[in-house]
């Protein structure tokens, strides 16, 4: 849910191509549920970069669509 939430949410000026969120549990010593949204108006380069990188760790991505603002 938290990928496709994410990536709706960017707008055109927003600085980043992306932005990840983690949960984590205070009685482990790692990160649980990590999720990324990736802008729909970086470049499509980056953000296939961003995806790749999500895909070799396992972690859920959303790229969100250009003029999606909510």
């Amino acid at each position: 849910m938290w990928p496709g939430k994410l990536a709706q949410r960017f707008t055109p000026d927003f600085p980043f191509a992306a932005v990840v969120v983690f949960r984590q549990d205070l009685r482990l010593a790692y990160l649980l549920e990590p999720a990324v949204g990736i802008s729909g108006y970086a470049a499509p380069h980056t953000r296939r970069r961003v995806e790749e990188l999500c895909d070799i760790l396992a972690w859920p991505h959303a790229t969100g669509p250009v003029g999606a603002v909510g």
